[in-house]
């Protein structure tokens, strides 16, 4: 039991030292959108493939804001910079679309930045999902927005769109129920979108800790097989 005592002494301070997460410098980079309305749609019956200009959506209008975790990099280094970080986004929150969602593979953010700060753009595209819809309508979409930045802490927005997709959803029309699949856009050229970038720390799990535990439980079953020998 002394042994064991006096093993935990000796061991405690470097369990201290290693039991302090080590941290990952990254960039939380949030878009909240304008208010984006309806441009154009498209609809056509039970997948005819003979689409129509429709309006079945025409008084919508959406907002959404998304954020991306990003390995941190430096805005000013001199030289010309083009940074695409793939897959990137964290979360998402739309007004009344996308409620439960998947974000789809393949989405990006992307910045392109001039040595002497003068020309300074972003852009991002990424896929969603409709996970659940008790209707059975299937629900699709792609936001995408792009615009300047003029420091780590704003910048403006020149175009920002969602591509909706509406499959399987049902309407009356000469009292007779139809099936219809529905290509809606939304957006345009706005500068209320909002871009900010935020320094964060994600912690990380240390290795080195998960191999002191692993040298202490080793330590102490030692200890005890000499403690057990000797009664």
């Amino acid at each position: 039991m002394q042994s064991t005592h006096h093993l935990l002494k000796l061991l405690l301070p470097a369990l201290t030292l290693f039991i302090s997460p080590i941290t990952n410098a990254d960039l939380l980079i949030t878009y909240t959108s304008g208010n984006m309305l309806w441009h154009d749609e498209q609809s056509d019956f039970t997948n005819s493939g003979d689409y129509w200009d429709s309006s079945y959506l025409v008084s919508d209008e959406i907002q959404f804001e998304v954020s991306f975790i990003t390995p941190d990099f430096e805005l000013d280094t001199g030289e010309w910079q083009y940074l695409t970080f793939y897959n990137p986004v964290v979360s998402l929150s739309s007004s009344h679309y996308f409620e439960s969602y998947t974000i789809d593979a393949g989405g990006y953010f992307g910045l392109e930045l001039a040595p002497d700060n003068f020309f300074r753009d972003w852009f991002f595209s990424f896929g969603v999902t409709e996970n659940e819809n008790p209707s059975g309508i299937k629900e699709k979409g792609i936001f995408s927005a792009g615009g300047w930045l003029d420091s780590m802490a704003g910048g403006g927005a020149t175009r920002e769109q969602l591509v909706y997709t509406k499959n399987d959803w049902f309407f009356t029309h000469h009292n007779l129920l139809w099936e219809a699949d529905t290509i809606a856009t939304f957006g345009g050229e706005s500068f209320d979108g909002k871009l900010t970038i935020k320094k964060i720390s994600l912690p990380e799990p240390s290795t080195a800790l998960l191999l002191l535990a692993g040298l202490f439980s080793v330590a102490l079953l030692r200890n005890k097989r000499r403690t057990d020998y000797h009664t």
